[in-house]
């Protein structure tokens, strides 16, 4: 269990490679992820102007680690600490690089540094005017504008050579103007497809494909995001990550729309639905989408149904008369 830093807590950061110093105070841890924690924080300048910024704190989950009265991290395996260090920073060159694909720019969260403190490092990001998805309640036509928006981001690392890994719902974040476009962050697990044999694969367990879960390399690939596509799809829907009976290769879900989104919706619709998600959600690779632009060539033909809806009939059952009338035959 990690202990994140408490509100209020200020920090004096160091900037890997230079001399330069900031100092921060923690407004509010936002998210954890499988290396790190993600708080808000607020930061002056040499003039005392105030900004905010995000801050990821690196914190894997999977070592032993104890919070220190003064806000240190002590680690039991030093050198397991230190060697997962090494990933969290190739996560900030990483992001640096998609940030530079002319598809991506305004996708990926811009970073201005690693710092060093608290016997750990930190990535600062600008604080943009954006929207934790896990916060945002979507009529379903903006849900498959989200999906749509991220499957282009998830498509064009693939068509620059890399895996992401590790999509998922607190990896997302939405602009207040439009669902057309999102913003991703955290690309520690993201790999070069060219490099599957030697790289070190992490994940979120509950969102990452089987055979990413099971470091199965021979199994990883596009269809591995394809899948974490359909969670993502899946935990709109129905606000939940996906199950072993979710990837089943006759699943249906009939059971939970009425709760969803999706109540009232066509017949049309939610077999458009259950396909998508059968085709992502498959335990087996081979049958999921092939890539990001398959789905795509789905999603579009499921929006314009939204924007030309087309009549449907609706069974409307009866209603049984509840009362008897007596007849005297005398």
């Amino acid at each position: 269990m990690r202990t994140p830093l408490p509100v209020g807590t200020h920090l004096t950061l160091s900037a890997i490679g230079t001399q330069q110093q900031i100092t921060v105070q923690i407004q509010e841890l936002i998210g954890t992820g499988a290396s790190c924690l993600v708080y808000t924080a607020v930061c002056r300048d040499g003039e005392q102007n105030k900004f905010y910024l995000r801050l990821k704190e690196f914190c894997p989950e999977n070592l032993h680690l104890i919070r220190q009265q003064d806000g240190s991290l002590l680690a039991a395996d030093e050198e397991a600490f230190q060697r997962q260090m090494q990933s969290f920073i190739q996560g900030y060159q990483k992001q640096m690089q998609f940030r530079q694909f002319p598809e991506s720019c305004n996708s990926i969260s811009n970073v201005q540094g690693v710092f060093a403190g608290n016997g750990t490092r930190y990535i600062a990001m600008n604080c943009q005017n954006s929207i934790p998805l896990e916060q945002q309640e979507l009529s379903l036509y903006d849900t498959f504008r989200v999906l749509r928006a991220v499957a282009q981001q998830q498509d064009n690392l693939h068509q620059h050579g890399y895996l992401y890994l590790d999509l998922k719902p607190a990896n997302v974040l939405l602009y207040p103007e439009t669902p057309e476009l999102v913003m991703l962050f955290d690309f520690d697990s993201a790999i070069e497809k060219s490099r599957l044999s030697d790289a070190v694969i992490s994940c979120t367990a509950k969102w990452a494909a089987p055979e990413v879960l099971q470091q199965n390399r021979r199994k990883i690939g596009v269809a591995s995001d394809v899948y974490t596509l359909g969670g993502l799809l899946l935990y709109l829907l129905f606000r939940r990550a996906p199950e072993v009976k979710d990837r089943r290769n006759r699943a249906v879900w009939d059971a939970e729309f009425p709760d969803s989104v999706l109540a009232g919706t066509s017949p049309e619709i939610r077999r458009m639905v259950t396909e998508l998600l059968r085709k992502t959600l498959s335990a087996n690779p081979e049958k999921r989408y092939v890539s990001c632009a398959e789905l795509l060539a789905q999603i579009e033909p499921f929006l314009d149904s939204f924007r030309q809806p087309k009549p449907y009939l609706q069974t409307k059952l009866p209603l049984g008369n509840n009362y008897f009338e007596i007849v005297n035959n005398t």
